[in-house]
This record gives structure tokens, C-alpha cells and sequence, in this order.
């Protein structure tokens, strides 16, 4: 079954399905988000709001459903148009798969292990997978340090809560020095089962369901089987143990990333939020107002009191306000060099769908693969540069390295940070929607943007921005226009980057998807005691 899943059909390679299906999971999302706030709710006899269970569950609950279905349409579409049977049934001695956390199961459902089970289950209805049964384990050993960082997180702003917040170490003392702000530390404990989640299912299973044979009951079941213990049977004691890692909720939360993947963030978040608190996320990554399709930018906006993009979403939406982006602000200037050395910067991506993106999804990324392939042998048949590539990440078991080795290509040395290897080359190819390209811009670093749009789908208020950038050959959707570029600037880089019309179009665009700040520091201190 795992074969099937990565040969050369795979279903959102047709991008109107894709549109069909993003507005129908969307939605799908939204009902399961109040069936499962009400069944938390009952399950820890309380009375939260879909908001409060939106900000701890929703980011699990929107990555879950879109899974199950990439991985349901699939094995769907392989059987010509088949549908899969909803059978499921509990018995005392059925063992489930289960995660204790988002990040647990994130990177579970990266392997193969985890995806064959699922794939067993959609298509036989049953169970086989015994580990973590007995719900009692250690969600990483208390830090020492983290401890003593929250203990003088007490004596300083306790007004402000800041997590997560996508910088060095450097920076962030730097913030400390001059704000006073000291970051919250995730310290991790013991999560212990305080009531049975599996009785609670079977239970009311039993009273008030019945199945029919159709997609949205079965995955309701797989939300029941799957959802992670600290989110049920370990709840109420993590919740106990986070609140006591800080002296009072604050009246406003920070954070760039800590909305996804940190438990104790999102706790603290959510409490905040229903005690009249205020929630502000800062853009942490490019892709944002640009790609067609993004869900973590629509979960962040739904949950947020503000939204701050890097440049971005004037008149969009009232939470939605253009600022800059820290993790561009922070960064060392970048000075290229002059030799005939071209970088082209790829994505990496797991091998398996995992979360709605304009970008190349789960198996996709095999195609992606052979693009580059074709951009190294047009751009070697036609230039003196030499072009390395380098992945921008983990390989993710799809060992891509190989893939470049065994398609002739010159690989950069990845071991390197981005920055140190860049200025090692004239200029860098993104040949991604993601955060190095807006570095590299920001920067002021040679920079074209490949994006072939067979792939990358650009939300269409976006599109004229990249048209002006298109204006002076910094940006490209198909490789034949790539081409005609490198032909028309002659190998003449820094005469073509330099040009006043080059850069106007450059400071432009960056000013509203890379804006910057020198003085960061104090202009996010401002925002965040309004």
C-alpha cells in the first residue's frame, strides 16, 4: 500500500481537485472542531469555548484530518473509484495508536511504521499497534535551566508572556538586556493518565453512534483513537503542572512558532486568552501571503487577537497587521562573491502529505527532484557558472542527496549555515516559496526566485507583486523564462542587480513580504505593551 501512495497518480497533483478538497477539509475541520470541543468538555466536566480547545487541539486536529484524508483519497483512487468501508468496532483487548503530544505525532506520521498501520486500518478496520499502552511516561526530563529561567521570569514583566519567538540566543539576550522580557521556558514533566480516555469512547460509543458507510464517520472514530493523551487522559495534570510554572496568567502572549508545537505555550495561551488576555503571533516564515494555499496562516489568524505579517495584509482583515519580520531583522549583512558560482537553494519535504500547502506536497516532491534536474541541464548547456544545490533541511527519508548524486548534480556543502555557505556564491537561486529567498532579498543579496507554477500556486492579490518582480528577472515561473534572463544579463550579475530599477522593484517587494527593522528591539516592546 505504501508503493501505491508514491507512484506517479498522486491525487493533488491535479490542483482543481486540490482547490475542491482545501475548501471541503476547511470546512471539515470546523465541524470536527466543535464535536471534539464538546466531547473534551465532557470528558474533563468543563465548559471551555471552541476558541480555548481551537488554540490546544486545532493545530493536531487540522494537520489529523488532512492526513487521514491524503492517505483515504489515495488508497481511494487506486481502487477506481472504490469507497472504503466504516466498520470500526471496540473490544477490551484493542490496543491503539496513539501520540502523547502535536510533536510526537508529527514526526510519527513522517514514517513508515505509522503510515502502514494507517493505511492497515483504512482499509481493514483494525488494530495491531501495541506501543505506549500503558500511558504513563516522561515528556522529557526537567531542565535545570529551563527551571531557573522561569523562576526569574517571576521577578520581571509578568504582564507579557514571550515564547518561541524564532531567533539566536545572541538576540534574544539582547532583548532581555534592553526590554526586560525573559523568554518562557517549556520545562517538561511527568504526564500521567488522571481518567481513562479509552472507557470514555467506548462508552459513548456505544450509546450515541451509529456508522454508516462514508469518509466523515470514519474519521471521526480515527480523531477518537488517535487524539494524543495530553490532551485527555493526561490532561488535567498537565494543565496543574504548566500553571504552576509561572506567578499569574499574563495580559498578553507572544509568540512566532510556540502556537503548533509547544503544549505548555499553548496552555498558557489559551487560559489567557478566556481570562480577557490578548494573543498576538508574528509571521515566523515565508510562504505567508503569497502562496495560494497556507492552513497554518489561517489557524494563526482564527486564534490570534493580532496577526503581525512581515509587510504584508493591509485592509485583509482587522487582526492582520503589517510589521516585519524579527528573524529577518537579526540578521548579519551578506556580501556575495564575485566568482562564477551559482547556489540554488531547495526545499526539503517529508515524504508523506502532511500539512496544506502551495507547495510540493508528499510525493510531489519526486517531480520537484527531476525540475531541478532540468534547471542544472539547461543553466550548464548555456552559461559558464557552475550550479551547486543545496538542501534547505532534513532529508526526511527521501535520501534526495542520492537523488542529486545519481542525476550528475554538484551539491554545496549543507553542513554549513546558509548564511556562511552563500557568500561562498555570486547568487542564489530559491527555487522554493519559503523564508530563504525573502532572506536573501532582504539581504540585498543576487537573488532570483524559481517557482514553476505547476507547483508553487500564488494567491492571486499576490500575483502582481510578483509581476513587477518578474519586470526585472528576479522572479520566474517556468525555466524557459529563468533562461531567457541569465541570456540577457550576459553573465553580468552584478550589472544587472545594481541597476536602480532592479532594486526599486527589490525594495518594494521586501517592504511588503521581507520588511525589516533596525530597531526591532523596541518597536516589538511598543507592540506588545499597546
Amino acid at each position: 500500500m505504501i508503493a501505491n501512495y508514491f507512484d506517479k497518480t498522486y491525487h493533488w497533483k491535479d490542483k482543481k481537485k486540490l482547490e475542491k478538497d482545501v475548501e471541503y477539509l476547511r470546512n471539515l475541520y470546523e465541524v470536527n472542531l466543535i464535536y471534539l470541543s464538546n466531547k473534551l468538555n465532557l470528558f474533563h466536566k468543563t465548559s471551555y469555548s471552541i476558541k480555548y480547545w481551537r488554540i490546544i487541539v486545532g493545530p493536531w486536529l487540522k494537520f489529523f484530518i488532512d492526513i487521514i484524508f491524503d492517505r483515504y483519497e489515495s488508497l481511494r483512487l487506486s481502487k477506481r473509484g472504490g469507497f472504503l468501508e466504516c466498520n470500526i468496532r471496540f473490544g477490551e483487548n484493542i490496543e491503539y495508536l496513539r501520540s502523547i503530544d502535536f510533536s510526537d505525532f508529527y514526526y510519527s506520521a513522517q514514517n513508515d511504521e505509522w503510515n502502514e498501520i494507517l493505511f492497515n486500518l483504512l482499509t481493514e478496520n483494525s488494530f495491531s499497534y501495541s506501543r505506549k499502552h500503558n500511558i504513563k511516561f516522561f515528556k522529557n526530563k526537567k531542565k535545570l535551566t529551563s527551571k531557573i529561567i522561569n523562576i526569574f521570569r517571576r521577578f520581571s514583566n509578568n504582564n507579557i508572556l514571550i515564547s518561541d519567538i524564532y531567533i539566536s540566543k545572541k538576540n534574544i539576550i539582547k532583548l532581555i538586556i534592553h526590554t526586560g522580557l525573559i523568554p518562557y521556558m517549556n520545562e517538561g514533566f511527568k504526564i500521567s493518565n488522571d481518567k481513562n480516555w479509552f472507557k470514555f469512547i467506548a462508552e459513548s460509543s456505544v450509546q450515541d453512534k451509529s456508522y454508516e458507510s462514508n469518509f466523515e464517520n470514519l474519521l471521526k472514530e480515527c480523531i477518537n483513537i488517535y487524539l494524543p493523551y495530553i490532551y485527555t487522559d493526561g490532561f488535567q495534570n498537565f494543565k496543574n503542572k504548566t500553571l504552576s510554572t509561572i506567578k499569574h496568567l499574563p495580559k498578553v502572549i507572544f509568540t512566532c512558532i510556540g502556537y503548533q508545537h509547544n503544549e505548555a505555550f499553548k496552555l498558557i495561551a489559551a487560559e489567557t486568552v478566556s481570562n480577557g488576555g490578548k494573543l498576538i503571533i508574528s509571521q515566523h516564515g515565508g510562504n505567508f501571503g503569497l502562496a495560494k494555499h497556507n492552513q497554518m496562516e489561517e489557524h494563526q489568524i482564527s486564534i490570534s487577537d493580532k496577526f503581525l505579517t512581515w509587510g504584508w495584509g493591509k485592509k485583509l482583515n482587522k487582526k492582520v497587521k503589517p510589521f516585519f519580520s524579527i528573524q529577518l531583522s537579526t540578521q548579519k549583512k551578506l556580501i556575495p562573491s564575485q566568482n562564477k558560482k551559482i547556489i540554488n537553494v531547495l526545499a526539503s519535504s517529508p515524504r508523506y502529505f502532511y500539512s496544506l500547502f502551495s507547495l510540493a506536497l508528499g510525493p510531489e516532491y519526486k517531480y520537484y527532484l527531476e525540475k531541478q534536474k532540468s534547471l542544472d541541464k539547461k543553466l550548464k548547456d548555456s552559461f559558464e557558472y557552475d550550479v551547486y544545490h543545496r538542501l534547505n533541511g532534513d532529508n526526511y527519508g527521501w535520501e534526495a542527496e542520492a537523488y542529486l548524486n545519481n542525476f550528475g548534480l554538484k551539491r554545496s556543502d549543507s553542513e554549513k549555515q546558509l548564511n556562511e555557505d552563500l557568500s561562498n556564491y555570486s547568487l542564489c537561486i530559491s527555487s522554493y516559496n519559503a523564508t530563504v529567498g525573502l532572506h536573501t532579498l532582504a539581504l540585498n543579496f543576487p537573488t532570483i526566485l524559481y517557482w514553476p507554477k505547476d507547483i508553487f500556486e500564488i494567491r492571486l492579490v499576490a500575483l502582481k507583486d510578483l509581476d513587477e518582480l518578474a519586470s526585472v528577472g528576479i522572479f520566474h515561473d517556468n525555466l524557459d523564462s529563468l533562461v531567457n534572463h541569465f541570456k540577457n544579463i550576459s553573465g553580468d550579475i552584478s550589472s544587472w542587480w545594481d541597476n536602480k530599477n532592479t532594486q526599486i522593484k527589490r525594495i518594494s517587494f521586501c517592504k511588503k513580504y521581507a520588511n525589516t527593522s533596525f530597531d526591532w528591539i523596541n518597536n516589538l516592546k511598543q507592540e506588545l505593551c499597546v
